[in-house]
């Protein structure tokens, strides 16, 4: 839901009131603020809300850009795959292919020259 309005939103204040919105329902709803981070000694601490809104934004564009990310992978997949098949029509083409077929050429054979 929040997602959806986050994407919908036009301007930047639009964004950025969905972002408050996420932030005061998440420390509404959990008894020490909800934003905490582990210091260097190990430490637990709550965050302010500058980096809480931060956090909140972070996720929010992660979620929205994650689907565009795997798709553009499987576009590059399939842009190598068809690069290769076409590189292999090529060599295909290009290249002298052996003929299986045909016995090998005996005016070639020296070992009997000599006899």
């Amino acid at each position: 839901m929040n997602l959806t309005r986050y994407v919908e939103s036009k301007t930047r204040a639009d964004k950025s009131f969905v972002v408050n919105a996420i932030v005061n329902q998440i420390r509404d709803a959990s008894p020490t603020g909800g934003f905490i981070k582990k210091n260097s000694l190990g430490e637990w601490y709550e965050v302010g809300t500058a980096m809480s809104r931060e956090k909140v934004g972070h996720a929010l564009r992660d979620c929205i850009t994650e689907p565009l990310r795997q798709k553009t992978k499987a576009t590059e997949m399939e842009r190598r795959s068809s690069l290769k098949q076409a590189q292999d029509a090529i060599l295909r083409t290009c290249l002298p292919q052996p003929n299986a077929a045909s016995p090998p050429d005996s005016s070639t054979n020296t070992a009997d020259a000599d006899i």
